[in-house]
């Protein structure tokens, strides 16, 4: 079989280590598998492409200015983007590099393949690719409103909402959890039985040779124990206000403890927590944000956290507790149905809290903190049950899936 797997937004985080984990896997289940991955340059270099073996790696050149901005001016990416996604129809007969439209490259690089994967099937029109085609939607947070800035600017929610019909018209709509596949039936009812659920595992990467030792990452980012681990994104449903709010109360309660953040754009968040927010540019800060992490520097990070937080609004699942879980840390989590979905089909464990409410989190970090014994041995349990949750049983059902798209799409 000959999988085309089309990635033209690079979405960093989660979108992309979910593809990063997932294609190793599928080689490694079919080493016949013939992959060409379809991305910008930026995406290869970013997450090692070129150490994984046996994938094509083609450029889509039409998103270069978009992901890595003008030449000699690499600020201006953003613009870029802005330019491009808001006036594509003016733009649209301008070259690609310049219009930011991959339409015509993905059809030609495309061709040949016997079916097509969109690993994140959003701010973008569905490019023309013949054959089957299935992608991977993570959620809907664009239908919520949480209170501060959203994932998506105006333009981008107006796009995602008016294309967003026309993709699962169109393709084989995978979701990683029940939760999703409930937002789906919810919100395009006319779709809901179309939806294929492939659970998603921790997004951990094979370790590269030469892997660095926890105590060097601590050092090079200059943090010390203990402190709590929250990989996230600045956008509103990640709800990282009240979890700063809760780190000052736990301080308050003789239980000083610091607050390491990473994901986009983080690398902007340093100070001390206190009641009411953050006080940036102290001299002992609490809250340490690390900007985007190499994924093995991440390990580390999450090894040596005495807690995984995630205090996040709405998510397709918990992707801080999968790791958090895969390696044996305890994790603290908001009571939202696609959290507590994991503890019911793994039976691992974790502190859950309202998130709206800086006590409630305050309350479940110290019980983690208070009896640390206890919550090591829970994380422990948890390890083991998480054991089952692998990217080959991930890899089985997307390669099952792939065999029976091919099967039912006639010549």
């Amino acid at each position: 079989m000959k999988l085309c797997i089309i990635d033209p937004v690079g979405n960093p985080g989660g979108g992309s280590r979910f593809l990063r984990c997932l294609v190793p896997a599928l080689k490694e289940r079919r080493p016949s598998l013939s992959v060409r991955l379809l991305a910008p340059r930026a995406v290869f270099a970013r997450e090692a492409w070129r150490e994984v073996q046996g994938v094509e790696l083609v450029e889509l050149k039409s998103t270069r200015w978009a992901q890595e901005g003008l030449p000699c001016f690499p600020a201006s990416a953003s613009a870029v983007r802005y330019l491009q996604g808001r006036f594509q129809g003016w733009l649209g007969h301008c070259p690609g590099r310049v219009s930011g439209n991959f339409r015509g490259e993905v059809r030609k690089k495309s061709a040949g393949a016997d079916l097509t994967l969109f690993p994140w099937p959003y701010l973008s029109p569905l490019p023309p690719v013949k054959g089957p085609v299935a992608a991977v939607f993570h959620d809907f947070n664009f239908k919520y409103f949480f209170g501060g800035y959203p994932a998506l600017l105006p333009w981008q929610q107006e796009l995602v909402e008016r294309e967003m019909p026309r993709w699962l018209a169109a393709v084989r709509p995978v979701v990683t959890s029940e939760f999703m596949a409930g937002e789906l039936a919810r919100f395009y009812p006319e779709y809901r039985d179309k939806a294929v659920i492939i659970r998603m595992p921790p997004m951990s990467p094979p370790a590269a040779p030469g892997k660095p030792p926890a105590e060097d990452v601590l050092a090079r980012y200059g943090l010390t124990s203990p402190y709590v681990l929250y990989p996230c994104n600045l956008h509103a449903h990640k709800n990282i206000g009240p979890l700063i709010v809760a780190m000052a109360r736990l301080a308050e309660r003789g239980l000083p403890c610091s607050l390491v953040l990473t994901g986009p754009y983080t690398d902007r968040i340093r100070g001390r927590a206190e009641r009411w927010g953050l006080v940036r540019g102290t001299a002992s800060p609490n809250v340490v944000g690390l900007g985007y992490v190499p994924h093995d520097e991440m390990a580390a990070l999450v090894e040596s956290a005495v807690v995984i937080v995630s205090s996040s609004l709405y998510e397709a699942g918990n992707g801080p507790g999968l790791e958090g879980w895969a390696r044996g840390r305890p994790v603290a989590m908001s009571d939202i149905p696609s959290f507590t979905e994991h503890m019911r089909v793994w039976g691992v464990h974790a502190e859950l809290f309202d998130p709206r409410f800086p006590e409630s989190i305050a309350d479940a970090l110290g019980r983690i903190l208070e009896h640390p014994e206890q919550a090591r041995a829970r994380a422990l349990e948890s390890r083991e049950k998480m054991s089952a949750n692998t990217w080959s049983r991930a890899a089985d059902g997307y390669l099952e899936l792939f065999d029976r798209m091919t099967r039912e799409t006639p010549p």
